[in-house]
């Protein structure tokens, strides 16, 4: 597991700013997910768990320059 990936999941949301692209990415996903699930006040905490969760998964394979970087360490 790359040691970015293993800092989200072990600090979470507190490691990425979330003023910088990778933050605004991060939040334009989960409210489109949350969007798709029926809005944000239709969501369970557990529901918005999830959402998060499946987003910060997605940021490693997914951000633009992320893929490219291989094994290189942050």
């Amino acid at each position: 597991m790359s040691s970015m990936k293993n800092a989200i999941r072990v600090l979470g949301r507190h490691t990425i700013d979330m003023r910088t692209a990778t933050g605004k990415w991060l939040t334009a996903r989960c409210e489109e997910y949350a969007s798709d699930l029926g809005g944000d006040d239709a969501l369970l905490q557990q529901q918005r768990t999830i959402v998060r969760l499946v987003v910060f998964d997605e940021l490693v394979p997914e951000r633009p320059g992320v893929a490219q970087c291989g094994r290189t360490r942050w």
